[in-house]
């Protein structure tokens, strides 16, 4: 969520993401809306991200109009993160892989850090 220029509908960003020693991939980011949603761990006010695969970043060597025409054809994922700091990841919808089946992940636990009993030692 930190790769988006505003965190709120508008938003837009890249990621790139390592592909073993010299290469990388591009994600493109674009915050859509704001949106209340429910998963096992409860009711949550979310920013709904799509993330796309770049396809300049995947196809370097392509000529660019080829991957312009490829760009339509790469999976969206689609993130929610809680609006609320530490602006977890609660639900995951797309494939992790090109033509890998589209999953949904979601939140099932939230753990609530508590101060210690030794006085924070």
């Amino acid at each position: 969520m930190l790769s988006l220029n505003a965190q709120k509908p508008g938003g837009s960003g890249k990621l790139n993401t390592s592909l073993g020693r010299y290469g990388y991939m591009t994600f493109d980011l674009r915050a859509q809306d704001i949106e209340q949603i429910m998963v096992p761990a409860g009711g949550f006010r979310t920013l709904r991200v799509i993330m796309r695969v770049n396809a300049d970043s995947v196809m370097k060597y392509w000529p660019a109009f080829l991957s312009r025409l490829a760009q339509p054809f790469f999976p969206q994922n689609i993130l929610y993160y809680d609006i609320a700091a530490p602006h977890r990841l609660v639900k995951f919808v797309g494939s992790f892989g090109y033509l890998a089946p589209q999953v949904t992940v979601e939140m099932t636990r939230v753990y609530i850090e508590s101060g210690s009993a030794r006085g924070g030692k």
